[in-house]
């Protein structure tokens, strides 16, 4: 599965030495996440994302033409913009928070030919100091109960999605990816078409043979695939997510001529 960093800036490997006296604070929103309209799943979420989210496929074309295809969860209905932070972006109450926003800032990373994957964190996510918040490393230098608690989730996401490029390679051998635009129709009237996505082809799904069928609920893939197409069912929702989500923004307040002289001067004077 292609590496995605979507909302990370500058990822910087932690160090016992370097880092021996840094501490996180928790953000008090999910802000870093209000300029995606998607974000990579794991098959494992499936079950839970389906609830709340569209999920679809996305597929990268390499200079061989093989498509390379990714889980994401539906978060917007345009571009760059997530429909499920509300004005003061905190995530949508009662709804599941998919495990690569919770990952954030740390991540598993590395270069291409490195076996050993290196834990990082985004030195830009504004969410570290050496004042206040809970201490990455104890004071003998050993990794501290929030930091060991934090590998262990970034080792657990690491396999889910290591099992879920089993699960994509394994519905694409069996051909039953199908692009194509999805229109969503609001119960308002409103229209919306999704472009350049992925779904599960029903048709194709269902000429499978016993034995095909028996293959993927042995791998614990079939699930997954019946997850993803009750998932469908929540297009609407989101188009009534991203609807208010328009009607928020054109009716926030915006800062007058004599906030922005008061903001410019102030900047000056640091």
């Amino acid at each position: 599965m292609p590496t995605v960093m979507l909302f990370y800036k500058n990822i910087v490997p932690i160090s016992r030495e370097i880092h021996k006296k840094l501490k996180f604070h928790a953000p008090k929103n999910l802000d870093f996440a209000a300029n995606t309209h998607w974000v990579p799943l794991a098959g494992e979420e499936f079950y839970q994302a389906a609830l709340n989210y569209p999920i679809l496929f996305m597929g990268a074309e390499d200079k061989d033409k093989k498509i390379t295809y990714t889980a994401v969860a539906m978060l917007g209905l345009a571009n760059e913009e997530n429909d499920y932070l509300d004005q003061e972006k905190k995530w949508r109450a009662d709804t599941y928070i998919p495990a690569f926003i919770r990952r954030y800032p740390f991540v598993l990373a590395g270069a291409p030919d490195q076996k050993e994957l290196t834990v990082c964190f985004d030195s830009e996510s504004g969410m570290f100091n050496e004042i206040e918040g809970i201490d990455l490393f104890n004071s003998d230098g050993s990794v501290s109960p929030f930091m060991e608690d934090r590998i262990n989730f970034l080792n657990a996401f690491k396999n889910s999605m290591e099992r879920t490029s089993k699960f994509l390679e394994t519905v694409a051998k069996m051909g039953l990816f199908k692009k194509q635009s999805i229109d969503i129709r609001a119960q308002t009237g409103q229209t919306a078409r999704l472009e350049n996505f992925w779904i599960i082809d029903t048709e194709k799904f269902n000429k499978l043979t016993g034995d095909q069928l028996a293959k993927l609920h042995k791998q614990g893939f079939l699930g997954w695939i019946f997850a993803q197409l009750m998932s469908m069912n929540n297009l609407p929702s989101l188009m009534g997510l991203h609807l208010a989500h328009m009607k928020n923004a054109l009716n926030a307040p915006k800062a007058d001529e004599s906030d922005k002289k008061d903001n410019s001067t102030s900047k000056k004077a640091d």
